[in-house]
């Protein structure tokens, strides 16, 4: 994204990531592990959810955020 945007709430999102990013390759049969985060702290900066500019994320408030990934027959490549 060139511009950052709040997702929707109910919302399903496509995300394709480049895994030679990532320095891993899956082959078949391989069951990767999927983990969503908002930060990796202290690695990098936490984020608070609030969608304010990131010069506030360090003493701004801050929010709790649910995750859910989708898994149905259309999505197939999601993972519940």
């Amino acid at each position: 994204l060139t511009v950052p945007e709040l997702l929707v709430p109910g919302q399903v999102y496509r995300f394709d990531i480049d895994l030679w990013a990532s320095s891993n390759v899956f082959f078949p049969g391989h069951r990767p592990r999927v983990s969503v985060t908002s930060s990796n702290f202290p690695r990098f900066d936490r984020n608070l959810n609030t969608g304010g500019p990131s010069t506030a994320r360090r003493w701004g408030r801050w929010r709790s955020i649910p995750y859910c990934m989708t898994s149905c027959e259309r999505r197939i490549s999601c993972y519940p």
